[in-house]
């Protein structure tokens, strides 16, 4: 078998002057304090305005609250009335409807009364017709009888005349 063998190297260097690795380290932590107070300036004002913004936010629901309340009271009264609406307006339909009965009943007695007049003046109408009719066969009759009288008197006239 064969031997192994080995080495290890380490080799560490050591700067004795390290205040140059310090002023390096200040220099980034004063930085990074100074990135931190920039950052701090602007989440302030981040957090002043989420202030300001939860404050707006409550206002606004505040606000929301009372239009809502005032909402829920107007709708309240609309619904009331309509309720009151709805019964005077069942009212005035039930007057409606029994005007409309009326009206109803009192236009067909017109065209009844109507049609009754215009059926007693067709009667008088076919009674006058009538009443001319027997008027002219009266001064026909008339007419004749006086014919046959004046023809009887023509006749007696000249008889008495020839006897004379």
């Amino acid at each position: 078998m064969a031997e192994a063998r080995e080495k290890v190297v380490i080799e560490v260097e050591i700067d004795a002057d390290i205040s140059n690795d310090l002023a390096g380290i200040e220099r980034r932590l004063k930085a990074l304090e100074d990135r931190q107070r920039a950052l701090n300036r602007a989440t302030r004002g981040a957090s002043d305005a989420n202030r300001d913004f939860d404050a707006s936010g409550r206002r606004l629901r505040k606000t929301v609250d009372s239009k809502t309340q005032r909402f829920q009271r107007f709708e309240s009264v609309l619904k009331r009335f309509g309720r009151g609406l709805q019964k005077v307006t069942g009212f005035l339909q039930k007057f409606l409807m029994t005007f409309s009965k009326l009206s109803f009943i009192a236009i067909a007695a017109e065209v009844a009364l109507f049609t009754a007049g215009l059926l007693a003046v067709k009667a008088l109408l076919v009674t006058g017709r009538v009443a001319v009719k027997g008027y002219n066969l009266a001064l026909k009759g008339l007419s004749v009888t006086a014919a046959a009288v004046a023809a009887g008197l023509a006749v007696a006239a000249a008889a008495i005349r020839e006897f004379q």
